[in-house]
């Protein structure tokens, strides 16, 4: 900047000098023309090239010059913080009971519970809601999310407030990509041998090894502590990716018509008798 005022100081002295010659001598009016204008082309270029330069700072330094973007969580998807802040439900309290961790489970449980079946009526969904007395038979259900397909033998059990198994059923299973609706063949009758109080349990193998344990009681049964089990980690032991399945999940429970789907229709003689099947251990 200060080259240039001190070019333009000397050319100014320049033109003065030639300008007083001129007067004595008519013949340096053209080289004084000519000298004007180079002077103004100079002038008008170096002008340009300090406009140019406060304009366009120089890139190397553009990093930290300008401001930090703006990370507020408006700019993030909306599922991350709503995942965040959703609290374990009967499903994580299920794996968990098993001695489980939610994260390490390639064959991932993201609902389960029992259809409860009375009179001819369509059968109930029941997840924490205690079972009603007035039941007639019980069906074991889960639904699993897996990474990639698989087939596998699928086990469920039921024990009743002594540990005693009362009902079984296992079967081998083709489970595809992603999320899987699976209940089980036969039902447990629910007959006069059988104690309907306490903390019965529910239980879902695969290949043997169990994946959860969900605790239940019955309607007619009186409030009582739960058995002891696991609790469920602080948020920040759950990863973001499994609460965000459990998220969608709750978002779009299975329904009844989805989870008996692919179950092949009976005749009220077969369905008698698969009921039947499994009265006892």
């Amino acid at each position: 900047m200060r080259s240039s005022n001190r070019f333009g100081a000397w050319m100014w002295i320049t033109v003065v000098v030639l300008f007083m010659l001129a007067t004595q001598s008519p013949n340096l009016l053209g080289i004084l023309f000519i000298i004007a204008m180079i002077w103004g082309m100079l002038a008008l270029t170096q002008n340009n090239g300090s406009v140019r330069n406060i304009e366009q700072p120089d890139r190397r330094w553009a990093s930290f010059r300008e401001p930090a973007p703006n990370l507020a969580p408006d700019f993030l998807p909306p599922m991350l913080f709503e995942a965040e802040e959703i609290e374990p439900d009967h499903v994580l309290e299920a794996i968990t009971t098993a001695g489980n961790d939610p994260d390490a489970l390639t064959v991932l449980p993201i609902d389960l519970g029992v259809l409860v079946y009375s009179g001819n009526r369509e059968p109930e969904m029941h997840r924490n809601q205690p079972l009603p007395s007035s039941a007639q038979f019980v069906r074991p259900f889960v639904e699993l999310e897996l990474p990639r397909a698989a087939t596998g033998r699928i086990r469920f059990e039921l024990l009743d407030s002594g540990g005693k198994v009362v009902f079984a059923d296992e079967k081998p299973r083709t489970l595809q990509r992603g999320t899987n609706a699976l209940v089980s063949d036969t039902w447990l009758r629910l007959h006069a041998g059988l104690t309907l109080d306490g903390m019965w349990q529910m239980k879902v193998y695969a290949d043997g090894l169990l994946l959860a344990n969900h605790v239940f009681e019955w309607g007619n049964a009186p409030q009582r502590k739960a058995p002891a089990r696991p609790q469920v980690q602080e948020d920040g032991e759950i990863s973001p990716e499994l609460r965000q399945i459990i998220a969608e999940n709750r978002l779009q429970r299975i329904s009844l018509d989805e989870l008996l789907a692919d179950q092949q229709p009976d005749t009220q003689d077969d369905a008698t008798a698969r009921r039947s099947q499994r009265g006892g251990s």
